[in-house]
């Protein structure tokens, strides 16, 4: 795949982008088909912020874009030290900017851009007008205000926190107004694009609160037809007509935002659809369809490991930024663990200091930001039954010691002999966990209501976060047939 200067047919006045992992695939097609049926005319590109599978044929997927480019060909500087910065979805917003830039210096007059998680139902005509008067377009998450406790706290306050327009949708004219937009909006999420809304940013969201501010002819779309999704389904009602329209308060359903399916979308489309059944079906179609896709893994991420295969943590990312920042040429390949390299650096770091192969080779539950170095004898085995009702069959010795960084310094200061010495001393008198344990995220977020709040509130990043941080010693049920007991006092 090779970028090249594409000219496009008089009728491709307007070009859509998404960009995406392989992992995403089957949605992006899902986006691409939908799209194709509402507007055969405009053209469909896909940025692909991935290297293909092996031994998975692909080429008929793709077919379904007019182009495709991989994000490695967009020029980006220092493109294997940056883009190490990011966890998945953090690469996949960061490359949207100078996505948005190459199109418009390929000449393309109008550029819409949805994630790959969107289903097309309507045609966007209005859309397209309106970029014959205005320069950029976005989406707000909510057009309405809420009225209770608990939707305001997982509407508005989600907002305040994770940004005010959902950046699953954007549209941007080539002209002077939006040409700057793009270049500044590039250089934002070139220098932090992460996860990271305690700092006030959060991937690409937060930086367009003040788009209207700084930019001329920025219209602010409040058709409740357009990114209908969890996060405003409690102010939007769908009802489908007699001759098959499906309507949003009486609004034709332009798209649908089908973010976080399976997970805490799950959890707040059940909360917030009501008696509206016609959501319930949406949501159902859209699993349906996606279950049909392409058999790629789903941790599948190139840019998700070391070159040996170690899945790099978030620690240790996170650790690399700084690097990036004040000496960028120090490492020109961090994925290299041979010699002199960023991996051998981690190693060398006392217990604990950077996590940076905490547990779970690729494709386990624990998903594509956590680490388990594969080089490594099987961790010993111990009774380490609790005098508070408790018991557990194994006791993980280098998990203990990797994810508890205080027992890791203890250890090392010699106040316990090993990881085991704390665990039988304090550790299950802590109510800490000895081993690692997978959470089933849907069934987590189902009966345990309060963290499906959180989550998607963004309070705690996942269903496993929660019982690791603080479920466990609450005796919440990771999964289905546990036989974990109450929560002891």
């Amino acid at each position: 795949m090779k970028l090249e200067k594409v000219v496009l047919h008089q009728q491709h006045r307007v070009v859509c982008y998404t960009s995406f992992t392989f992992s995403y695939l089957s949605r992006a097609v899902i986006l691409a088909r939908t799209l194709r049926l509402a507007h055969p005319e405009w053209s469909i590109w896909a940025l692909i912020v991935d290297k293909a599978p092996p031994g998975v044929d692909i080429s008929g997927s793709l077919a379904e874009f007019d182009h495709v480019l991989l994000a490695e060909e967009l020029g980006i500087e220092r493109f294997s030290s940056w883009i190490f910065k990011h966890n998945v979805i953090e690469a996949c917003t960061a490359v949207k900017g100078r996505m948005l830039r190459h199109m418009f210096e390929l000449g393309l007059e109008k550029v819409v851009y949805l994630d790959p998680d969107i289903g097309v139902f309507h045609p966007l005509g209005a859309i397209e007008s309106k970029l014959d008067v205005y320069s950029i377009i976005l989406t707000p998450h909510q057009v309405e205000s809420n009225d209770t406790t608990l939707a305001v706290g997982d509407n508005e306050m989600a907002s305040f926190k994770y940004g005010i327009y959902n950046l699953g949708f954007l549209a941007v004219r080539n002209d002077p107004v939006g040409r700057a937009f793009a270049n500044w909006w590039d250089g934002m999420l070139y220098n932090a694009c992460y996860e990271d809304a305690e700092s006030g940013i959060y991937t690409d969201q937060k930086y367009c609160d003040i788009v209207p501010a700084l930019f001329d002819r920025v219209c602010i779309e409040r058709d409740p037809g357009c990114n209908v999704a969890s996060w405003n389904i409690s102010r939007r009602t769908v009802d489908i007509s007699g001759n098959g329209d499906i309507l949003v308060n009486g609004s034709s359903l332009k798209f649908y935002h089908f973010s976080k399916i399976g997970y805490a979308g799950d959890v707040m489309t059940e909360r917030y659809s009501g008696g509206n059944f016609e959501v319930l079906e949406i949501w159902l179609w859209y699993k349906r369809q996606i279950q049909a896709g392409d058999p790629i893994p789903k941790s599948f991420w190139c840019y998700g490991t070391f070159s040996n295969g170690v899945v790099i943590s978030a620690e240790a990312r996170k650790s690399f930024r700084k690097w990036f920042t004040d000496q960028p040429d120090r490492w020109a390949d961090p994925f290299e663990v041979a010699g002199d390299s960023f991996y051998a650096w981690l190693q060398q770091e006392p217990p604990g200091a950077v996590r940076a192969d905490m547990a779970g080779p690729v494709g386990s539950p624990r998903g594509a930001n956590d680490v388990r170095r594969t080089d490594l004898p099987e961790p010993p085995v111990a009774d380490a039954s609790g005098d508070n009702g408790e018991f557990c069959d194994r006791f993980d010795e280098e998990w203990y010691i990797r994810y508890y960084t205080d027992v890791a310094r203890a250890v090392l200061e010699g106040h316990y002999e090993n990881g085991l010495d704390h665990y039988m001393q304090e550790g299950r008198k802590e109510r800490r966990l000895p081993h690692y344990i997978p959470v089933d995220e849907v069934f987590y977020l189902r009966t345990y209501p309060d963290v499906g709040v959180a989550v998607a509130t963004g309070l705690v990043p996942s269903a496993q976060a929660h019982f690791e941080n603080s479920g466990f010693r609450e005796g919440r049920r990771p999964y289905l047939d546990s036989v974990r007991g109450a929560a002891v006092p």
